[in-house]
Protein backbone atom coordinates (compact mmCIF):
# COMPACT_ATOMS: atom_id res chain seq x y z
CA UNK A 1 0.00 0.00 0.00
CA UNK A 2 1.41 3.22 -1.01
CA UNK A 3 2.02 6.10 1.51
CA UNK A 4 -0.62 8.56 0.40
CA UNK A 5 -3.06 5.44 0.20
CA UNK A 6 -2.13 5.00 4.18
CA UNK A 7 -2.27 8.18 4.63
CA UNK A 8 -5.87 9.15 3.55
CA UNK A 9 -6.96 5.50 5.03
CA UNK A 10 -5.46 6.11 8.46
CA UNK A 11 -8.05 5.86 10.99
CA UNK A 12 -6.08 7.10 13.82
CA UNK A 13 -8.59 10.20 15.43
CA UNK A 14 -5.32 12.39 16.41
CA UNK A 15 -4.20 11.53 12.59
CA UNK A 16 -7.70 12.54 11.37
CA UNK A 17 -7.82 15.40 13.48
CA UNK A 18 -3.85 16.67 12.15
CA UNK A 19 -4.79 16.01 8.59
CA UNK A 20 -8.07 18.10 8.45
CA UNK A 21 -5.90 21.20 10.39
CA UNK A 22 -2.78 20.66 7.52
CA UNK A 23 -5.90 20.34 4.71
CA UNK A 24 -6.94 23.85 6.92
CA UNK A 25 -3.45 25.16 6.68
CA UNK A 26 -2.90 24.62 2.80
CA UNK A 27 -6.57 25.95 1.73
CA UNK A 28 -5.62 29.03 3.51
CA UNK A 29 -1.70 28.91 1.93
CA UNK A 30 -3.18 28.92 -1.29
CA UNK A 31 -5.84 31.77 -0.36
CA UNK A 32 -2.44 33.99 -0.05
CA UNK A 33 -0.94 32.93 -3.01
CA UNK A 34 -3.24 32.71 -5.68
CA UNK A 35 -3.91 36.46 -4.47
CA UNK A 36 -1.99 39.22 -6.28
CA UNK A 37 -1.38 41.41 -2.73
CA UNK A 38 1.96 39.42 -2.29
CA UNK A 39 3.03 40.93 -5.72
CA UNK A 40 4.93 37.53 -5.78
CA UNK A 41 4.55 34.77 -8.59
CA UNK A 42 2.41 31.55 -7.13
CA UNK A 43 4.48 28.41 -7.19
CA UNK A 44 6.04 25.31 -5.45
CA UNK A 45 8.58 27.73 -3.45
CA UNK A 46 6.10 30.79 -2.38
CA UNK A 47 4.10 28.35 -1.22
CA UNK A 48 6.21 26.35 0.69
CA UNK A 49 7.33 29.45 2.29
CA UNK A 50 3.79 30.48 3.10
CA UNK A 51 2.84 26.98 4.62
CA UNK A 52 5.92 26.70 6.71
CA UNK A 53 4.83 30.02 8.76
CA UNK A 54 1.41 28.67 8.91
CA UNK A 55 2.42 25.48 10.07
CA UNK A 56 4.95 26.86 12.42
CA UNK A 57 1.93 29.04 14.13
CA UNK A 58 -0.44 25.70 14.70
CA UNK A 59 3.16 24.17 16.13
CA UNK A 60 3.29 27.56 18.63
CA UNK A 61 -0.10 27.31 19.61
CA UNK A 62 0.24 23.19 20.23
CA UNK A 63 3.53 23.80 22.28
CA UNK A 64 1.57 26.62 24.21
CA UNK A 65 -1.46 24.24 25.41
CA UNK A 66 0.89 21.04 25.89
CA UNK A 67 1.13 21.39 30.00
CA UNK A 68 -3.18 21.19 29.40
CA UNK A 69 -2.61 18.40 27.03
CA UNK A 70 -0.06 15.92 26.91
CA UNK A 71 -1.48 14.78 23.23
CA UNK A 72 -0.16 18.12 21.29
CA UNK A 73 3.50 16.65 21.62
CA UNK A 74 1.94 13.65 19.31
CA UNK A 75 -0.02 16.33 17.41
CA UNK A 76 2.61 18.37 16.77
CA UNK A 77 4.79 15.66 15.33
CA UNK A 78 1.65 14.21 12.98
CA UNK A 79 0.99 18.18 11.45
CA UNK A 80 4.66 18.22 10.60
CA UNK A 81 5.21 14.11 9.10
CA UNK A 82 1.89 15.13 7.16
CA UNK A 83 3.39 18.38 5.63
CA UNK A 84 6.25 16.25 4.63
CA UNK A 85 4.29 13.48 3.44
CA UNK A 86 2.35 16.35 1.17
CA UNK A 87 5.66 18.06 0.04
CA UNK A 88 6.19 14.65 -1.23
CA UNK A 89 3.30 13.98 -3.11
CA UNK A 90 3.24 17.34 -4.47
CA UNK A 91 7.23 17.11 -5.79
CA UNK A 92 5.99 13.45 -7.42
CA UNK A 93 2.90 15.33 -8.97
CA UNK A 94 5.77 17.88 -10.79
CA UNK A 95 7.31 15.07 -11.81
CA UNK A 96 10.67 14.61 -9.50
CA UNK A 97 11.91 10.84 -10.34
CA UNK A 98 12.79 8.52 -7.34
CA UNK A 99 16.08 9.25 -7.96
CA UNK A 100 16.35 12.75 -7.04
CA UNK A 101 12.99 12.55 -4.07
CA UNK A 102 15.01 11.74 -1.44
CA UNK A 103 18.28 14.33 -2.26
CA UNK A 104 15.05 17.00 -2.83
CA UNK A 105 13.07 16.13 0.59
CA UNK A 106 16.59 16.02 2.89
CA UNK A 107 16.90 19.90 1.66
CA UNK A 108 12.94 20.92 2.04
CA UNK A 109 13.72 18.83 5.43
CA UNK A 110 16.90 21.48 6.27
CA UNK A 111 15.02 24.51 4.72
CA UNK A 112 11.69 23.75 6.56
CA UNK A 113 13.66 23.34 9.96
CA UNK A 114 15.60 26.21 9.96
CA UNK A 115 11.93 28.13 8.85
CA UNK A 116 10.32 26.25 11.87
CA UNK A 117 13.05 27.48 14.08
CA UNK A 118 12.99 31.05 13.15
CA UNK A 119 9.76 31.57 13.51
CA UNK A 120 8.86 29.26 16.82
CA UNK A 121 11.85 31.46 18.50
CA UNK A 122 10.62 34.63 17.44
CA UNK A 123 7.45 33.52 18.84
CA UNK A 124 8.45 31.75 21.94
CA UNK A 125 9.99 34.61 22.86
CA UNK A 126 7.36 37.58 21.82
CA UNK A 127 9.34 38.82 19.36
CA UNK A 128 7.71 40.65 16.53
CA UNK A 129 10.27 42.44 14.78
CA UNK A 130 12.21 39.12 14.85
CA UNK A 131 8.91 37.77 13.44
CA UNK A 132 8.73 40.32 10.83
CA UNK A 133 12.47 39.92 9.73
CA UNK A 134 11.93 36.29 9.62
CA UNK A 135 9.00 36.81 7.00
CA UNK A 136 11.00 39.41 5.03
CA UNK A 137 13.94 37.16 4.85
CA UNK A 138 11.59 33.91 4.17
CA UNK A 139 8.57 34.73 2.14
CA UNK A 140 9.03 38.28 0.94
CA UNK A 141 12.89 38.13 0.23
CA UNK A 142 12.73 41.53 -0.62
CA UNK A 143 10.91 44.80 -0.63
CA UNK A 144 8.33 45.15 -3.45
CA UNK A 145 8.61 45.97 -5.76
CA UNK A 146 10.89 43.32 -6.91
CA UNK A 147 14.24 45.01 -7.96
CA UNK A 148 15.69 44.90 -11.60
CA UNK A 149 18.60 41.82 -12.05
CA UNK A 150 22.19 42.65 -11.36
CA UNK A 151 23.93 43.18 -14.46
CA UNK A 152 26.85 40.93 -12.64
CA UNK A 153 24.78 38.59 -11.83
CA UNK A 154 22.76 37.18 -8.19
CA UNK A 155 19.69 39.47 -7.17
CA UNK A 156 20.64 42.96 -7.46
CA UNK A 157 19.12 45.20 -4.91
CA UNK A 158 17.13 42.68 -3.22
CA UNK A 159 19.91 41.00 -1.25
CA UNK A 160 21.24 44.53 -0.01
CA UNK A 161 17.92 45.23 1.38
CA UNK A 162 17.27 41.64 2.71
CA UNK A 163 15.99 41.85 6.54
CA UNK A 164 16.56 45.85 6.06
CA UNK A 165 14.11 48.49 7.90
CA UNK A 166 12.24 48.87 4.39
CA UNK A 167 11.43 45.06 4.50
CA UNK A 168 10.30 45.07 7.99
CA UNK A 169 8.03 47.10 7.16
CA UNK A 170 6.29 46.17 3.95
CA UNK A 171 2.79 46.57 4.29
CA UNK A 172 2.64 42.89 3.46
CA UNK A 173 3.91 41.83 6.36
CA UNK A 174 1.36 42.69 8.71
CA UNK A 175 -1.45 41.32 6.39
CA UNK A 176 1.10 37.59 6.48
CA UNK A 177 0.49 38.73 10.52
CA UNK A 178 -3.34 38.70 10.15
CA UNK A 179 -2.92 34.89 8.87
CA UNK A 180 -1.39 33.80 12.72
CA UNK A 181 -3.85 35.82 14.95
CA UNK A 182 -5.72 32.57 15.86
CA UNK A 183 -2.67 30.79 16.74
CA UNK A 184 -0.95 33.12 18.43
CA UNK A 185 -3.74 35.74 19.95
CA UNK A 186 -1.77 35.91 23.44
CA UNK A 187 1.53 36.73 21.45
CA UNK A 188 -0.19 38.99 19.36
CA UNK A 189 -2.10 41.00 21.81
CA UNK A 190 1.32 42.09 23.87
Amino acid sequence: MSWISQLLHNTDPLHQEMLTLHDQLVDQTLSVTSGSWLGIKDDFSLRFEVLMLLVAAALYQLKQHESMDPVNKKRAQQLWEITFESFDHTLRQQGVSDIRMSARMHKLLQQATGRRNAYLVALDNADPQALRRAISRNILNCPSPPPTPSPIGGEGECEATRGSKEAETDPRIERLLELLRPFTQEFMDE
